[in-house]
């Protein structure tokens, strides 16, 4: 319909649109993002704030549904057309689905997105990185938030051992030492996992996958 008639059926489908707001979600649950694109070009900003931030029956916007497909470049577009009352949700979105890449792009941008990361926020989003293994997340708090990652120093270091991320699991574990948390440097070394193993399992493991006598994981 685009394609025969686009100045009218782009008419056409925004009326429908500002209506009950259905096309914008269902595109973007189709991952049509050229539609997507389309609609909300050249509308004032207000009204572009409107229609993306309108969400579908299971309470999810446009922009959330791109986080969840994991699409930077639609995140990027849209995210201006967002409420700061999003901001969280949409950092937590990007967690708690392990969309690194755009965990990422957010975090990066958190100051312009207008998202107050204070460090209880930092702790709860460590806690829902460890608890879904989104390394990417752990990765980029651990540089800026240390304290909230180390928090839940053991689970995140056995994380990153277990996926093979030896210079994340070697940071952790100096950022520990650095602070002086003996503790936590213990719980590093001698807690299990919900594998029931523990950091030399995962040593073990990876040194046999590499080259014998590789001994860079057991140090």
């Amino acid at each position: 319909i685009l394609k025969l008639s686009p100045n009218q059926s782009r008419t056409d489908i925004l009326a429908i649109e500002r209506k009950n707001g259905t096309v914008l979600i269902f595109a973007a649950r189709f991952e049509n993002w050229d539609l997507v694109h389309y609609l909300l070009s050249g509308l004032s900003p207000g009204e572009q704030m409107l229609l993306a931030n309108q969400s579908g029956e299971d309470t999810l916007t446009t922009l959330q549904i791109a986080i969840l497909a994991g699409n930077v470049e639609m995140v990027e577009f849209l995210l201006p057309m967002t409420t700061e009352a999003l901001a969280a949700d949409l950092m937590m979105t990007a967690t708690e689905e392990r969309s690194g890449k755009v965990f990422k792009y957010l975090f990066e941008r958190r100051e312009e997105i207008g998202l107050a990361l204070d460090s209880n926020f930092a702790d709860t989003l460590a806690w829902a990185a460890v608890e879904k293994d989104n390394l990417v997340a752990l990765k980029c708090m651990l540089e800026v938030f240390p304290e909230s990652v180390l928090n839940f120093g053991a689970p995140a270091f056995l994380l990153g051992l277990r996926l093979q991320d030896i210079e994340f699991a070697q940071s952790l574990y100096k950022a520990a030492d650095a602070l002086h948390l003996n503790r936590r440097l213990r719980e590093m070394v001698t807690q299990q996992d919900d594998r029931g193993n523990t950091a030399f399992d995962y040593a073990l493991d990876y040194a046999f996958a590499h080259q014998p006598g590789d001994s860079i994981a057991l140090e």
